[in-house]
């Protein structure tokens, strides 16, 4: 018995085979690249907001021994949070740095950002903390709090920014995507603010840092200098105010991220993985309290390497640069007569001509971080200015992202 086939069948046949291939294809990367990313992101303050709860209790914990016992506040960890949590735009003008191998002095209270590399010798630092009668506030995986109970130590309370991960068979939702280091900043702040509102509930008001890009701020930070709290009364505010306002904060600018500067993010990576296909060198300059001590992580991916001052540029070179509020102006001089390719991060406020994105030359690729001058997303009621920044989660997660997509890319082709 013979069979007939028409042409017809034959190239419905096909068409079907191939739209296979593509969903299968699309299957293969779902997980995977600067989406990905966002999704996750997306997913780990879905996370932190389910913990809120814990975290006010802990921040009021915090706040009485601040207000009442006259305790410290200080950080200790992994180098990018405590930096981070230091001198930051929205931030707690009193807190400061625990060395991982000193004890404070007086009663503190500390939050830890336990290293993976120093591990051991941030928790034996906590131990001297504790033995003073110091307080200890742990954020990270629930990893690091197994590590620190066979280590001795009893934190007072454990956030967890331990991630989300990706179903069984996607794992690499991109180049070592450092996750728990952004959802340790986003819960750093989270709490601060909780932290803040607490002490308010107390009649007390802790100075926070205005970001030096507005006018006046230097000389605002110089009259608190050395002030534990305003002299004025503050007005109280309600648990979860300012934690719920930050997370809703982060989670609008992520969104603003993916829709405006998705195409752009991935064109970074395309510039990016075209040069070292060539032969070039891809590189990454990066200024930020965190990113500056992620850059380890960075060359550790292989992806980009970290740009030093006296790194000789060549012809066909790209640069990713990763900003503040304005571009590097020395990189750009440098780069132009290197004849290097360059993108940029940075945020958009300025203006003015010749500053902010408007010196970036034509063709070069922009992604606009998206945070407003202040670098502070939540209001308090009667305060003289927004606090808790969002501009190290989003510079940090560009950063990323773009890596991932470098990495979807490489081992795509």
């Amino acid at each position: 018995m013979k069979i007939k086939i028409s042409a017809a069948v034959i190239a419905v046949s096909l068409l079907l085979m191939l739209s296979l291939s593509a969903c299968m294809n699309f299957t293969s990367t779902a997980d995977r690249g600067a989406e990905a990313c966002y999704r996750q992101l997306n997913a780990g303050l879905d996370h932190l907001r389910e913990q809120l709860p814990a975290i006010t209790k802990s921040a009021e914990h915090a706040a009485e021994a601040y207000v009442r016992d006259e305790f410290a506040i200080s950080s200790s960890g992994e180098p990018g949070l405590v930096s981070e949590s230091l001198g930051r735009a929205g931030g707690l003008t009193a807190i400061t740095k625990i060395g991982s191998a000193s004890a404070a002095k007086t009663k503190t209270i500390v939050l830890l950002f336990p290293s993976t590399a120093t591990l051991e010798k941030d928790l034996t630092a906590m131990t001297e903390i504790q033995k003073q009668g110091g307080m200890i506030i742990l954020f990270g995986k629930s990893s690091m709090a197994d590590a620190a109970k066979k280590a001795g130590l009893t934190v007072d309370c454990f956030i967890d920014t331990g991630f989300p991960r990706p179903s069984a068979g996607h794992d690499r939702a991109g180049a070592g995507f450092p996750a728990d280091s952004i959802m340790n900043m986003a819960a750093l702040w989270c709490w601060t603010g909780e932290f803040v509102a607490a002490c308010t509930r107390l009649g007390k008001m802790p100075p926070l840092y205005q970001s030096y890009s507005v006018p006046g701020s230097r000389e605002r930070a110089e009259k608190l200098r050395g002030s534990k709290f305003h002299s004025e009364t503050p007005e109280p505010v309600l648990a979860g105010t300012l934690g719920n306002q930050y997370l809703s904060a982060l989670k609008e600018s992520l969104t603003m991220l993916n829709e405006k500067e998705l195409d752009h993010i991935r064109l970074v990576a395309e510039q990016a993985e075209s040069a070292v296909r060539s032969g070039h060198t891809a590189y990454i300059s990066a200024m930020g309290h965190a990113l500056n001590a992620h850059m380890p992580l960075v060359k550790e991916t292989g992806h980009l390497t970290p740009f030093k001052a006296d790194t000789p540029l060549g012809k066909g070179d790209f640069i990713f640069a990763i900003a503040y509020d304005d571009i590097f102006p020395k990189l750009l001089d440098d780069s132009r007569k290197a004849e290097a390719v360059m993108a940029w991060s940075l945020t958009d406020y300025k203006t003015a001509p010749g500053t902010g994105p408007g010196a970036i030359p034509p063709g070069q690729i922009f992604i606009n971080q998206r945070w407003a001058l202040g670098d502070a997303v939540v209001t308090v009621p009667k305060y003289d200015i927004n606090i808790l920044p969002s501009s190290g989660v989003m510079a940090e997660t560009i950063l990323w992202m773009t890596l991932a997509e470098i990495d979807l890319l490489e081992t795509s082709n």
